[in-house]
């Protein structure tokens, strides 16, 4: 029962009420806590007052609100530095998470004309097209796209590549390693979902992503892959390395619980 004699706020019991019980595991990152609602019934309060107690802690970096689900339990947030090549099943490895993948395309096409400049094909070059809807830790947070040259890479789409590392299947089959004998070029954008993107995973609007496009290239200079992830900002936070100066700017967003 709240002390409403008590010369601490409603809303401030409230608050250190849900705190323990956040630090206590009830409340894990896999559920959103109870409704504004549900907690004016628990503790016979207003809206306003449940509404200052969940300000005070999310001031407080314990819970985290996400559009369209409710709030959780604030986690850590996933890091990739984007200097360095990596599969997006070893960067979640790196990241102690769990990952799986859900094929939507797996394909050869003729070359959309910005592929082809990207790869240095002609216009009109085959290539094979690889769509993907990925999870994290059950969660689908990323949108991924790879366009890889048909004449080398033809076999992929006789692969299964649900669940599947891309790079791992490609190292089975040639013996190429990518992480040994490649450079990416990678740019980073902030935007909001599409809603054809909102769509493909599963969350109502609006929300913020990262644009991650990769150009992969080998040590010779000739392209492998061109890539495009959409990645929910929630999740992700990537920093860039210079490596003389072992400087590190990040670019975060919080990650809210799954």
């Amino acid at each position: 029962m709240l002390r409403r004699n008590s010369a601490d706020p409603l809303y401030v019991q409230i608050a250190d009420r849900l705190r323990v019980r956040v630090e206590s595991g009830e409340f894990s990152d896999a559920h959103a806590l109870p409704s504004e609602q549900a907690l004016c019934e628990e503790f016979g309060v207003s809206r306003t007052t449940v509404r200052r107690a969940l300000e005070l802690l999310e001031e407080g970096s314990f819970l985290s609100p996400r559009q369209g689900r409710g709030v959780f339990v604030r986690e850590p947030k996933l890091s990739s530095n984007l200097t360095l090549l990596r599969g997006f099943t070893q960067f979640c490895a790196e990241n102690d998470v769990e990952t799986t993948s859900r094929v939507l395309s797996n394909i050869e096409i003729p070359a959309p004309l910005f592929v082809s400049r990207k790869l240095r094909q002609p216009e009109g070059a085959h290539v094979v097209y690889l769509n993907r809807v990925r999870t994290v830790d059950g969660v689908k947070a990323v949108i991924e796209e790879v366009w890889l040259p048909a004449n080398e890479y033809d076999f992929l789409v006789r692969e299964d590549l649900d669940d599947r590392s891309l790079y791992e299947a490609i190292e089975e089959h040639t013996g190429f390693h990518f992480d040994d004998n490649c450079l990416p070029v990678i740019t980073l954008e902030s935007a909001l979902a599409t809603g054809e993107e909102l769509e493909m995973l599963d969350i109502e609007g609006p929300a913020s992503v990262f644009v991650v496009s990769e150009s992969v290239f080998s040590s010779t200079g000739a392209p492998l892959h061109f890539t495009r992830r959409v990645l929910l900002g929630d999740y992700f936070k990537y920093f860039f390395s210079d490596r003389a100066s072992q400087l590190s700017v990040d670019v975060e967003t919080l990650r809210d619980p799954i």
